[in-house]
């Protein structure tokens, strides 16, 4: 798959849902991030395994009608 290139953003002015890896006292994490609009807080879960953060990650992007911004790189820990 081609790579594509993501203009640079400002903190707090993008409306998706992110999902990342992250480090939480040493141990492999899996974050979801949705953030719906001015005015609401961007609401984050964290998971232990990565195939749940990713189904809970479409689904809240199907609910809300957001686009996905998936920064695992495939990893699947």
């Amino acid at each position: 798959m081609t790579p594509v290139e993501l203009p640079a953003m400002r903190k707090g002015s993008w409306y998706g849902v992110l999902i990342e890896p992250l480090e939480l006292d040493g141990n492999g994490l899996w974050t979801v991030t949705v953030r719906q609009g001015l005015g609401r807080a961007p609401r984050r879960r964290w998971f232990p395994d990565h195939t749940l953060a990713l189904a809970h990650a479409a689904d809240q992007a199907d609910l809300h009608n957001l686009p996905l911004l998936n920064l695992t790189s495939g990893a699947s820990e």
